[in-house]
């Protein structure tokens, strides 16, 4: 690649995945990685084409969307020195479907490690192995935050509409409050239930008295 010099070699220091790798060690990811400059709009990666390895955002900005039919969904941007394409690593059975679209927001460069030099980085340098480890870990984290979020969101319209049904098909008009067993129809946990009872109960949606919940009027 054409810029090999010190600037990306201190930039790459400046990432956690790479901090503690030696000058020689940076000066052989850059020697086989490929620079890509996107145009803003321009993707780096979508379903069925996407680089196989990690790529760096050396500057400019990428956005991570998700695609359902014609519905596009923002997930996550990626500023400079952020690191994304772990979901393209280790793919050995089939065609594979990359879970997010990539694109650029605005005029971006794009260090792409090739997944063999990963790899190998892995099983050579414990020091990035460990870094890598605690990169997944993060992503993990946020992903399980996202995943929270959107059960929540579902939790409380899921059970909006259970008590509705309950509360109009019954002969007095209310649905019993038992939190355990609204947990195991809904299959989400006792806590989501309580957190979701909250929310419609403060926005107006229904009422508890008691052991029942009822409609609001």
């Amino acid at each position: 690649m054409s810029e090999t010099g010190s600037k990306n070699t201190s930039f790459l220091r400046n990432c956690s995945l790479f901090e503690e790798m030696t000058d020689k060690e940076l000066r052989e990811v850059l020697e086989m990685s490929e620079l890509r400059e996107l145009r803003a709009g321009e993707h780096l990666a979508d379903e069925t084409d996407f680089p196989r390895g990690l790529s760096v955002v050396l500057s400019g900005e990428l956005l991570a969307s998700n695609r359902a039919g014609e519905k596009i969904t923002d997930l996550n941007k990626f500023a400079k020195g952020s690191v994304v394409g772990a979901a393209s690593m280790f793919l050995t059975d089939g065609p594979f479907r990359y879970s997010s679209l990539i694109r650029a927001t605005r005029q971006s460069k794009v260090l792409v490690i090739p997944e063999r030099k990963v790899m190998e980085l892995i099983a050579g340098c414990p020091s990035f192995a460990l870094a890598y480890c605690e990169f997944l870990t993060g992503r993990i984290r946020f992903l399980n935050a996202k995943i929270g979020g959107y059960t929540a969101r579902n939790a409380v319209e899921n059970l909006r509409q259970y008590i509705s049904a309950e509360c109009l098909s019954s002969k007095d008009g209310a649905c019993d409050a038992n939190y355990s067993e609204l947990a195991r129809k809904l299959a989400v946990s006792r806590p989501t239930v309580y957190r979701a009872a909250d929310e419609l109960i403060e926005n107006g949606f229904i009422l508890k008295e008691g052991k029942k919940f009822r409609l609001a009027k």
